[in-house]
């Protein structure tokens, strides 16, 4: 068990790597990339159709446990400006120079996406090298690749501005890169 954990880490690191150096597209294959958003259908498979979406508060608990096991430093309701600043950021994960921020938004909506972009703007902004990711509710997943206007805002805003998602369930996160999404 021990090792498919040390396996998925590694997976997960190398691709935040390549994601940060702009290589992930050029280094990982067709077959890969299926192969690994596969592993998220197959997850919302399995995920029980009857429950409530998980609370903000659990889905940031769960995306930042994920970014810990992977060696990131983490920080929750992070000002975005200044320190007293009402914009705060749901979550913030930063490595050396590298920086995601992470919006987390249980129920994804039109209106929820205009406030997930501003941030996006904002963190781009002040950040040298940053991704932000909207997280998500894996419930939601459907919703993030079916045709309409959310897919749309979201398919659009990955391949200009990198913006990334990350479904979460209370002890699990699943990572999809903008370089998957387009």
């Amino acid at each position: 068990m021990s090792s498919e954990r040390d396996k998925w880490i590694e997976e997960n690191q190398q691709i935040i790597d390549l994601m940060f150096s702009g290589k992930l597209r050029e280094t990982w294959t067709e077959e890969n990339m299926e192969k690994y958003m596969k592993n998220i259908e197959n997850a919302w498979s399995a995920a029980p159709k009857k429950r409530y979406l998980y609370a903000h508060s659990t889905l940031v608990n769960s995306i930042g446990s994920y970014f810990h096991v992977l060696g990131w430093d983490v920080g929750a309701e992070i000002p975005s400006g200044d320190l007293y600043s009402r914009v705060r950021f749901d979550l913030m994960a930063q490595k050396d120079s590298r920086t995601i921020v992470v919006e987390v938004k249980p129920r994804i909506t039109v209106r929820e996406l205009g406030q997930v972009l501003g941030y996006l703007f904002d963190a781009k902004k002040r950040f040298k090298e940053c991704r932000v990711f909207l997280g998500t509710d894996i419930l939601d997943a459907p919703i993030v690749f079916r045709p309409g206007p959310i897919r749309d805002i979201i398919f659009d805003n990955a391949q200009k501005n990198e913006l990334s998602v990350i479904f979460a369930v209370k002890d699990m996160t699943w990572m999809v890169p903008a370089e998957f999404i387009f």
